[in-house]
């Protein structure tokens, strides 16, 4: 018998704390601050606070020795054993009464060191503790831990009326008295507290441009070059969206692209490799290594993505990327971008993420061993794919709002693809790359979906059908990572696809003609817009050959019998066409400033337009 403690912790509304204020300032600072909260490295908070609970990161810990080619668990009584950190979350254990002892005061250490460098962030944690013999009771410890915390995220936060005179007080410090049956457990906690305040005093650095180093990192420069590099984008941004220290300062023109890209079935693969690993009854050293491994791939892969994609934008590109990182932790992408090439984007890192997975998945021995069907001896998962949304906005938009938004539109992205039945019990399913993007010209306290319908949703009095005047559930991409649905249909418009044509065709007359049309269907006179392209199609035999018309035709006749209207499909609920995708994506690749009037404010044209 042995005595196994475990805990779990789990930051939660990552995205909603860093917009908490709306402002741009507040946000990129808190950015920063993130960016240090969870990470096997020596400016992360896991290190800071074993250091500030009076612990050795090195010797009471395996943090730095996890990272370490050929490492082996070492279960050494009273070291703390961490076997997972994935974004904000991390999971660690330890054994016998030493390290109960130790553990608990790294989760005081922890929680309070969030509190003092992240004020205001949610979170939920769970701490475990039994004596045990065999491997199962670990696997039934963990599930316990994880019980734990589903329970404590679930729970609704208490918040106290504002409270009169403290009816006791404690005698030795005049504080609030609290009665405690556990006075060790509280000496602990006390302990840890007054540590970890005079610790951070002296260690917490506010890095600014970490960040932009770990979107930037193997490019092939030196350290020195990377920070140069570093500070001319961030200087170039700030030019651009006109960031001062004032809260006062005037409100930025234009308009910005925000990209939130998160991975698909990575819960689901988590779940699938402890229930396997479980069922195989792996001991513990071997089940840390997996989940070390498939901690390192995740993580290691968005970043070479992330640092793929943004090395090939700025090679397109005479003069340097205008953009912002705001998150890069686990498989969750946040950056702030210049429109133009905010699609472009999404395409890269797509590829490259699925690319990466692909090759790390392959490398990997353990996950080899373990993720593989025993009958077949095939691996049950090849590569992962990250799924996303874009928000088009105006720079003075409120990024509370902004930031709920695209979180909105990757959720509609990522839910694009349902599990089929015959997976759940099987292989894990992975979907397709799929991204969603829409552009907001007002502030909207509305959700996502309820923006879609009224800017992209228009009844036709004639037909008392409903046209929808672009996609509401995103454009696949990454065209590649659809080995689990047997194949993409020929027919699909995928984003490189769409952002290839609007490209090609550089605006002109055509994409004239479609704002037209788009003004037409927003008024319910679909006969009109229809009449708008047969005219085009008689008097210009080059009309449906253009890049944007073969779009929609390519889209249209998988509906058979629609050759007399090929521009739009027949839907359940009614008609839907692209065109205010294509709209959308012309008015920031194409630079047509003649556009303002067909914001998708109200899906219509401008007078002068029409």
């Amino acid at each position: 018998m042995e005595q196994l403690s475990i805990y779990l912790f789990e930051s939660k509304s990552i995205q909603a704390y860093l917009s908490r204020t709306g402002k741009l300032r507040h946000m990129i600072n808190a950015s920063d601050r993130l960016d240090a909260l969870i990470g096997p490295d020596r400016n992360g908070l896991i290190y800071q606070s074993l250091s500030a609970a009076g612990l050795d990161p090195e010797t009471d810990s395996n943090l730095l020795a996890s990272q370490k080619a050929g490492y082996e668990v070492a279960e050494d009584n009273g070291r703390i054993v961490f076997f997972r950190y994935l974004g904000g979350s991390l999971s660690c254990y330890a054994l016998g009464k030493t390290g109960y002892e130790k553990l608990l005061r790294f989760r005081s250490a922890l929680t309070l060191s969030v509190n003092a460098c992240l004020p205001g962030l949610q979170f939920s944690d769970a701490f475990v503790s039994r004596e045990i013999s065999g491997k199962d009771e670990f696997y039934s410890l963990l599930g316990d831990a994880y019980e734990q915390l589903a329970a404590d995220n679930n729970r609704p936060t208490m918040l106290l009326p504002l409270a009169t005179a403290c009816t006791a007080s404690a005698p030795a410090t005049g504080e609030a008295a609290v009665r405690s049956q556990n006075k060790s457990v509280m000496k602990i906690d006390r302990d840890s507290q007054d540590r970890v305040m005079e610790s951070l005093k002296a260690n917490y650095k506010d890095i600014k441009l970490s960040l932009y180093e770990k979107y930037l990192m193997h490019r092939g420069e030196t350290d020195q070059d990377l920070m140069h590099l570093a500070e001319r984008l961030n200087d170039i941004f700030v030019r651009y969206v006109n960031l001062t220290e004032s809260d006062d300062s005037p409100e930025p023109e234009g308009d910005i692209a925000l990209i939130h890209m998160d991975g698909n079935s990575v819960g689901a693969t988590l779940i699938k490799l402890r229930d396997i690993l479980k069922k195989g009854s792996v001991d513990r050293p071997k089940y840390v290594k997996v989940m070390l491994e498939i901690s390192a791939i995740l993580g290691d892969s968005t970043r070479n993505a992330v640092v793929t994609a943004v090395s090939r934008l700025l090679k397109k590109n005479e003069s340097l990327l205008k953009f912002r990182p705001l998150v890069l932790g686990g498989d969750d992408v946040t950056l702030l971008i210049q429109p133009e090439y905010a699609a472009d984007f999404c395409v890269e890192f797509a590829r490259e993420f699925k690319t990466e997975t692909e090759k790390n998945l392959k490398g990997s021995q353990l996950i080899r061993t373990y993720l593989k069907d025993k009958t077949s001896g095939k691996s049950l998962l090849t590569s992962l794919t990250s799924s996303g949304g874009i928000l088009f906005q105006k720079k003075k938009h409120p990024y509370a709002t902004s930031v709920k938004l695209v979180e909105g539109l990757a959720e509609i992205a990522k839910n694009r693809f349902q599990v089929p039945p015959e997976s759940k019990d099987g292989g894990i399913f992975v979907p397709p790359s799929v991204v969603a993007f829409v552009r907001l010209t007002e502030s909207s306290g509305e959700d996502i979906k309820t923006i879609l319908e009224r800017l992209r949703s228009f009844r036709q009095p004639a037909s008392e059908a409903v046209f929808h005047t672009g996609s509401r559930n995103g454009f696949i991409t990454c065209n590649n990572s659809g080995e689990s649905l047997d194949e993409i249909p020929l027919d699909e418009i995928t984003l490189e696809g769409l952002v290839s044509a609007v490209r090609d065709q550089k605006g002109g007359p055509v994409i004239t003609r479609f704002r037209r049309m788009l003004s037409e269907i927003s008024r319910g006179r679909l006969a009109d817009a229809e009449r708008l392209f047969s005219q085009a199609d008689t008097m210009d035999t080059a009309f449906k050959k253009s890049p944007v018309v073969s779009l929609l035709i390519k889209k249209a006749l998988r509906e058979e019998g629609n050759c007399k209207n090929p521009w739009y499909t027949q839907t359940d609920d009614g008609m839907e066409t692209v065109i205010n995708d294509i709209l959308v994506l012309d008015h920031y690749i194409n630079g047509d400033d003649s556009a303002d009037g067909r914001d998708e404010s109200d899906g219509a044209a401008s007078e002068k337009e029409a």
